[in-house]
């Protein structure tokens, strides 16, 4: 097997995997959870409509 065969097969793999993806926010001092959600949100109102639902983590 040469190597760009390899290659095609690695990228037919990778292209075919679920993604998961999620974002780590780390709320201002006094700011919760929620409030740093939607700061999010006001900035990247775009990310609202997305149909996943982005799962958020916090420190």
């Amino acid at each position: 097997m040469n190597s760009r065969t390899l290659t095609s097969r690695v990228q037919r793999l990778e292209d075919d995997a679920p993604r998961t993806y999620c974002l780590c926010l780390e709320p201002k001092q006094g700011q919760t959870d929620e409030e740093c959600i939607e700061e999010f949100y006001a900035k990247h109102p775009e990310a609202r409509n997305d149909k996943s639902g982005l799962p958020f983590l916090f420190p």
